[in-house]
Formats: C-alpha cells, sequence, structure tokens
C-alpha cells in the first residue's frame, strides 16, 4: 500500500520534471513563441497625461493643506474647559 502512493508520488513529480523540460528546451525547437505582456506606460506618464486625475489629486491636496492651517489658527477653549462624557441617569420602575 506504502509502495504504491510512493510510486504515484513519484511519477508525478517525473511528469512535472519532463514538462518543465519540454516547455523549456521545445518551444525553440518548434519555433513556438510565448505570448508577451502588453507593456504599460510608467505610472507618472499615466497621472500627468489625463488630467481629470491630476485635478483631482490637486483639489485633494488644496483641501488638506487647509485644513491643516485651519487646525493651526483654531481657538483654543479655557483653562477650565474639560470635556465630559455624558452619563444616563437610571429610571426606575415604578410598580
Amino acid at each position: 500500500m506504502k509502495s504504491d502512493e510512493m510510486d504515484k508520488t513519484v511519477s508525478a513529480i517525473l511528469i512535472l520534471i519532463l514538462i518543465s523540460v519540454i516547455l523549456t528546451f521545445g518551444l525553440s525547437l518548434f519555433n513556438i513563441s510565448i505570448p508577451v505582456l502588453i507593456e504599460k506606460p510608467p505610472i507618472e506618464k499615466f497621472l500627468w497625461s489625463y488630467r481629470g486625475v491630476d485635478m483631482l489629486i490637486q483639489a485633494f491636496l488644496i483641501l488638506a493643506a487647509a485644513a491643516a492651517v485651519s487646525t493651526l489658527f483654531r481657538v483654543e477653549k479655557g483653562a477650565g474647559a474639560v470635556e465630559e462624557a455624558v452619563i444616563e441617569k437610571l429610571e426606575e420602575k415604578e410598580e
């Protein structure tokens, strides 16, 4: 039983090795070319060629800068101002 499983495993490994050898050397023997992926343009070219994306990013940067400056000039609360958590009172039911 064990030798049967071992034989199957060894035969599967040998088949994979045989397929890889055929793919490696057989394609050049039969003049079969592997399809090449389409070349993508670099990200800088994409960003600067699409004006809508460029304007959206610039608007976001201006909004983020305005929010950062407005937090610098916010009004500070007084010395006694402390935020408190709201505690709800429990109401007892009348029976």
